[in-house]
């Protein structure tokens, strides 16, 4: 337990399947770590390094005993260049965990905006509501294919 499967910050070059047991993802912040979720068997994760190339946003841990599956970015790109079947159905199954997480994450988000309606002090709730629209504009904005 509590071995590291995927550490915050370095270079990733393949995504996992949880096939058995529990894992948390935890992502460090100046003041401590954050928990962002826990993951049971069946889960994707690490998908981000097959979409693109930037360092791991997020260390994975595992809190029980647990059996991963790993695909590697060498061996996806030797299954789409021979046409392998499987290619759609994990393309498609990344694109649906990707638009999950942005789904909870617009939920949040509106969350977030509505509590900041709720401060009291003027000037900070309009601080406060400039960046969030600042952030939102920013991230709905860059759709570059």
């Amino acid at each position: 337990m509590d071995e590291i499967i995927i550490n915050e910050g370095e270079m990733g070059h393949s995504f996992f399947i949880l096939d058995s047991g529990e894992i948390k993802v935890c992502k460090n912040t100046p003041q401590d770590v954050q928990l962002i979720s826990t993951l049971n068997a069946h889960a994707a994760f690490g998908e981000m390094a097959l979409v693109c190339k930037n360092p791991r946003v997020a260390s994975v841990i595992a809190q029980s005993d647990v059996l991963v599956g790993e695909i590697t970015w060498k061996n996806f790109e030797n299954l789409m260049q021979c046409g392998h079947q499987c290619i759609p159905r994990i393309i498609l199954n990344i694109a649906q965990v990707l638009s999950q997480r942005l789904l909870n994450f617009n939920q949040q988000f509106c969350l977030l905006d509505k509590k900041v309606s709720e401060i009291p002090d003027n000037s900070t709730q309009q601080t406060v509501t400039s960046e969030l629209d600042s952030f939102k504009n920013k991230l709905f904005s860059d759709w570059s294919f």
